[in-house]
């Protein structure tokens, strides 16, 4: 037992009377836990003034760490446009290929039909090379086969000029539509492989931002570990100075009081501290933007076909609540606003289910998502990344006997647990949405 403990049981005995004090403790000995009480106090109050120390320093460095993120947040932002920018310019890339295929293979089909035309051409002018019509001065009486021989000349000739220009003018134009054909496919492959490189940028980005999160995290835990401790640590040295202020009020008076105030200056701190955070928390949960306010400013999630809205008649027959987007396969799907995620996991036949907190009773529904890259709890922005679609789409989403081959993304929007019509909040109304 250390002479801080034996101190303790000493002073509860003279409290209490306990056995009727079998000894008498000394004035000596008394002094001494007095000293004790005194040097332990010190010692706590030093152990607070770094502690204040410590939560400056971490303040300064939580409040760093916010800038890191907000700068993180901006640029996901910015790189999630990029990437479905790029998506874009792939999905236009492919028409033109298509087009351009299509109009090859209606030039060769025409070549192929003139070639027929311009060799029963040539076949007759080498059955009159092989059997040439009589010189009038050779045969005057003949007149009649050179008029015919003439004008069977006259007539073949310029078509064979005609259909030697359309064959010339058509091998140019196929000459150039090879050439627009391998320009537009080295594009695509450009753009694929970009996208593919911004993609893995967004997903580095995204781990960088978490483990800047958790870092925060575990400096909070242990600030609130370390707090807790000297708090403890107070508690118990008020009580053993309660119990020596029986025997000795006068010399422990002081003591006492500096106790009393160390422990008001913690409950102080933590009181601070507690709605320090309270306010931080607020604020970076408050969307920038009421979402009542955001009228034909909001974007669609992901790019893609719109394939119903709300109040259309769905492939089920059935009323559409929200709105059904066809995009391409892992395309990125970003927030439609700010708010705070409460529900981000794998639902029934939904696929990946994200629901978003909007404020003001308003709730947004993202469904048939293939990942999810945010977690419940976490704020977001709009136009934030969210997460990307799979390969084909959820039963779920589309309904019994639907067209499951694409993926299709299911946005509906809720007030106080309510559908409502969505459309007057999108930006746009073409059946191609932009993110």
């Amino acid at each position: 037992m250390s002479h801080w403990t034996q101190t303790a049981a000493l002073a509860t005995c003279l409290a209490l009377g306990v056995g009727g004090l079998a000894y008498a403790v000394d004035d000596q000995a008394e002094e001494k836990a007095i000293q004790a009480g005194t040097g332990e106090l010190k010692g706590l109050e030093d152990r607070l003034k770094a502690t204040k120390a410590r939560e400056k320093s971490l303040g300064a460095a939580i409040s760093a760490l916010e800038r890191e993120t907000r700068v993180l947040s901006e640029r996901l932002i910015s790189m999630a446009a990029r990437v479905q920018a790029r998506e874009a310019k792939i999905t236009s890339g492919e028409e033109r290929l298509s087009q351009l295929d299509l109009e090859e293979r209606a030039l060769k089909d025409q070549l192929r039909r003139r070639r027929k035309t311009l060799a029963d051409l040539l076949a007759g002018l080498q059955r009159l090379e092989q059997n040439p019509p009589p010189a009038l001065i050779v045969k005057p009486n003949d007149a009649l086969a050179a008029l015919r021989s003439a004008m069977l000349l006259g007539a073949i000739v310029p078509e064979l000029k005609a259909e030697a220009t359309a064959i010339s003018r058509n091998l140019s134009r196929l000459v150039e539509l090879r050439s627009a054909i391998q320009r537009e496919r080295k594009g695509l492959e450009s753009n694929v492989a970009r996208l593919l490189q911004e993609r893995e940028e967004i997903e580095t980005l995204l781990s960088k931002k978490q483990a800047m999160s958790a870092k925060t995290r575990d400096e909070r835990k242990e600030h609130a570990r370390l707090a807790a401790s000297l708090a403890g640590h107070a508690k118990n040295l008020r009580s053993l100075i309660g119990a020596l202020e029986k025997k000795r009020k006068q010399r422990l008076r002081a003591e006492q009081q500096l106790a009393e105030k160390l422990a008001k200056e913690q409950l102080a701190a933590e009181e601070r501290a507690k709605l320090e955070e309270k306010r931080r928390l607020a604020v970076l949960k408050a969307p920038r933007t009421r979402f009542s306010r955001s009228h034909s400013k909001i974007s669609y999630p992901a790019q893609g076909e719109r394939l119903y809205t709300y109040g259309d008649k769905k492939p089920d027959g059935t009323m559409a609540k929200g709105v059904a987007l066809a995009t391409r396969s892992n395309a990125q799907v970003t927030a439609p606003a700010d708010g705070t995620v409460v529900y981000a996991e794998e639902f029934r036949s939904y696929g990946k289910l994200l629901i978003i907190n909007a404020g003001e009773g308003y709730h947004l529904l993202l469904a048939g998502l293939g990942t999810i890259s945010v977690s419940a709890g976490q704020t977001v922005r709009a136009g934030e990344p969210i997460g990307t679609m799979g390969e084909k789409a959820a039963s779920g989403v589309v309904g019994t006997g639907a067209d499951l081959s694409r993926p299709i993304l299911y946005v509906e929007f809720r007030r106080n647990g309510n559908s409502i019509d969505s459309r007057p909040w999108w930006a746009g109304s073409s059946s191609k949405v932009r993110g």
